[in-house]
C-alpha cells in the first residue's frame, strides 16, 4: 500500500548557499510526504551547513549531519548508513524537483514491481528551461537489456548520474553498495552498474521529473583552463569505469557480443580529446599539447579500440562530435548555454 512506502532522500551539500533554499524546499513540499530528508553538509564555507540546520527545525522529517570535506562520495555514503526508507532519492544540493517528482517514481515502481525508476529531466540555465533530449522509450526493462541500452551513449548524465532515479534500499544494503570514494570522475555510473548487476527490473518514466542546475556547472571556457594533470588524472577514472563497465558485461555474459560498443566507451574520449587539443587547450604549451597527445595515442586501451572498432564508426563519431562542438560554440556566444 502506498501509505506505508517511506523514501529516504539524500542530499550532500557543499557551499551551495545560494540554490540550497530552494533545493531543500522542493523536497519539503513534495506531494509525497512520508520522506526522510538527510541532509549532510560536507564542510561548506559559506552559509550551507547554518540554511541545513535551520530547515532542520522547521521540519522534522529534516536530519543535518556534518561531516568535514570527505567528497560527495563519502558524503553519500555516510549518508547511506542513516538511511530508514523503503526507497532512496538523491538529490543535488543546487538542483530541485519538479512537485511531483517522488510520488510519481513510487507509484511508478511499486506498480511495476521494479527495482529502479529512471525519469528524464530539465537543464535549467539561468532563466530558461531546456528539456533534456535524451531519453529510453518508456516501459520496463531487464537489468540486461537496460545496461545494453546504456550503450547508445556511456558517458551521458541521463545514464551516469544517481539524481534521476530512484532505488530500493534493500538492493543497496544486501549487496553492499556504495560510491568509491577513490574515483572523482563517474562515481555515480559505477554506483549504477553495480545496481543493474543486482536488480531484476528497471522502468523508465519519459517525464521530465528532476531539474539539474546548470547555471554554475561546466562551460565551454572551463576546457580552456584544464591543466595537462587534469586529463591525466579523467584518463585514470575513465580506466575505472571502463574496468567496472567491461566486468559488468562479462558477468552477464554479454561481453562478446557486445565488445566492439564497449571499446566504443575508449573512441569517444579520444575524438574529444584530439579535438581538445586542436581547439581548447589554448593555454598549454606546445610541449604540453604533445606530451598529451603522445599519451593518448599510446594508451593500451586507446590503441586497442582504434584497432577494434571499424574506421568508418570512428569517422562518422568524429564528424558528428565536430558538428556538435560547433553548435556549442555558437550557443555559447549566444548565453553561454551547453547541451
Amino acid at each position: 500500500m502506498l501509505e506505508k512506502v517511506y523514501v529516504s532522500v539524500v542530499v550532500p551539500v557543499f557551499n551551495s548557499a545560494d540554490c540550497l533554499p530552494r533545493c531543500i524546499e522542493s523536497i519539503r513540499s513534495q506531494t509525497f510526504k512520508q520522506l526522510q530528508i538527510l541532509l549532510v553538509d560536507d564542510g561548506s564555507n559559506d552559509e550551507s551547513g547554518k540554511i541545513c540546520d535551520d530547515y532542520a527545525k522547521l521540519d522534522t522529517r529534516i536530519e543535518v549531519y556534518h561531516l568535514k570535506n570527505r567528497g560527495v562520495s563519502d558524503t553519500r555514503n555516510y549518508a547511506l548508513t542513516k538511511v530508514r526508507g523503503i526507497y532512496i532519492q538523491f538529490v543535488d544540493s543546487d538542483d530541485y524537483l519538479s512537485k511531483n517528482m517522488t510520488k510519481i517514481m513510487v507509484d511508478k515502481l511499486e506498480k511495476t514491481k521494479s527495482d529502479m525508476a529512471v525519469c528524464n529531466y530539465n537543464k535549467v540555465f539561468r532563466s530558461m528551461t531546456i528539456p533534456n533530449m535524451k531519453c529510453d522509450t518508456p516501459g520496463i526493462y531487464s537489468n540486461k537489456d537496460y545496461l545494453c541500452k546504456t550503450l547508445s551513449d556511456a558517458g551521458h548524465h541521463y545514464y551516469g548520474v544517481v539524481w534521476n532515479k530512484l532505488y530500493r534500499r534493500n538492493i543497496i544494503e544486501k549487496n553492499k553498495i556504495v560510491f568509491d570514494k577513490n574515483v572523482t570522475l563517474g562515481e555515480d555510473f559505477i554506483f549504477n552498474i553495480n545496481y543493474w548487476l543486482k536488480c531484476q527490473k528497471v522502468v523508465v518514466l519519459g517525464k521530465h521529473l528532476y531539474q539539474y542546475n546548470k547555471s554554475n556547472g561546466a562551460t565551454l571556457s572551463q576546457c580552456w583552463y584544464k591543466r595537462i594533470e587534469d586529463c591525466q588524472s579523467e584518463l585514470e577514472n575513465r580506466k575505472h569505469i571502463y574496468r567496472n563497465y567491461k566486468e559488468a558485461f562479462e558477468t552477464l555474459g554479454i561481453y562478446n557480443i557486445y565488445e566492439e560498443d564497449i571499446l566504443f566507451y575508449w573512441i569517444v574520449f579520444y575524438v574529444r580529446q584530439k579535438l581538445s587539443i586542436k581547439d581548447e587547450y589554448v593555454n598549454w604549451t606546445e610541449e604540453e599539447k604533445k606530451t598529451w597527445n603522445h599519451q593518448i595515442e599510446n594508451d593500451a586501451d586507446i590503441k586497442n579500440s582504434l584497432q577494434k572498432v571499424s574506421k568508418s564508426r570512428i569517422v562518422r563519431y568524429g564528424k558528428k562530435y565536430q558538428l556538435e562542438y560547433n553548435i556549442k560554440c555558437v550557443l555559447k556566444k549566444w548565453g553561454g548555454l551547453i547541451y
